[in-house]
């Protein structure tokens, strides 16, 4: 998987109709589908069965944390080299 800023925002519009385009779009639509990961597993949890519909949504949500749990591990490491990177240094996240 290619950890850049734009297969984020690519990754987090697949679950949704309108595409975030900057970090607060980002944060509000991880936000949001934060909380239907939420209500879909306390369903589970109350002992009811998800539909086809939401085990599938249920896992598009776990894709999206899998690939948001590489970015945050990508940009610690990053974030711990010596000398930190320009901003543009785009072969440092593949």
């Amino acid at each position: 998987m290619s950890l850049t800023y734009s297969s984020y925002l690519t990754t987090l519009a697949t679950l949704t109709a309108i595409p975030a385009t900057d970090l607060i779009g980002c944060i509000i639509k991880q936000s949001n589908a934060n909380m239907r990961a939420n209500e879909l597993n306390d369903k589970r949890v109350s002992g009811k069965t998800l539909t086809a519909g939401e085990e599938a949504e249920a896992s598009a949500l776990r894709n999206l944390a899998i690939a948001i749990k590489a970015i945050r591990a990508k940009s610690d490491a990053i974030e711990a080299m010596a000398q930190q990177p320009s901003a543009s240094a785009d072969s440092l996240w593949s």
